[in-house]
């Protein structure tokens, strides 16, 4: 039973992520709000931190928030695509989702946590191949992904929701 559970909600993600790349990259204008928002933020911390870094941290911000939307979209949320606020020295996106199951909410929290993570975690892989950056940063980039967000807003909303169900 359990294993049927779980064949259905990776075939209901898997669904819609492929959705979302035949329909929402091309059709969608909260795409390209996404690209041009994630462009802005990149933009602006580029004066401030060396350009690999911003790099990496902006695909790791939009990895995160299309965690969010990719589970919440697969529990049957309505979600929008995530949009970034272009401030110096501090990545913040945003990913609303509404109409979610009670029961997928605490995975919706904790999905973007996880999805940034295992982004670092393959540049970290890759990284010890090519040694494009150096892995201490990577490392860094993997624990506050982790502490961050789980002492953080999506960790609060996740503790919150957890007491609830």
């Amino acid at each position: 039973m359990l294993k049927n559970l779980l064949k259905e909600r990776v075939k209901a993600k898997t669904e819609v992520f492929a959705e979302y790349l035949h329909t929402g990259i091309t059709s969608s204008k909260g795409a390209f709000y996404t690209v041009m928002t994630a462009i802005a933020v990149a933009q602006i911390n580029f004066y401030f931190v060396n350009p690999i870094i911003v790099i990496v941290l902006v695909m790791s911000l939009i990895s995160h928030e299309y965690g969010h939307y990719i589970f919440g979209k697969s529990a049957g949320g309505q979600a929008t695509h995530p949009f970034f606020l272009p401030i110096p020295y501090f990545l913040i996106g945003l990913t609303n989702i509404k109409n979610i199951n009670t029961e997928d909410k605490p995975v919706v929290a904790l999905s973007g946590m996880w999805a940034g993570f295992m982004f670092l975690f393959m540049l970290f892989l890759l990284n010890s191949i090519h040694n494009v950056i150096n892995p201490i940063i990577i490392l860094i980039m993997m624990a506050f992904e982790l502490l961050f967000n789980y002492f953080g807003s999506d960790g609060k909303k996740y503790r919150l929701l957890r007491k609830e169900s």
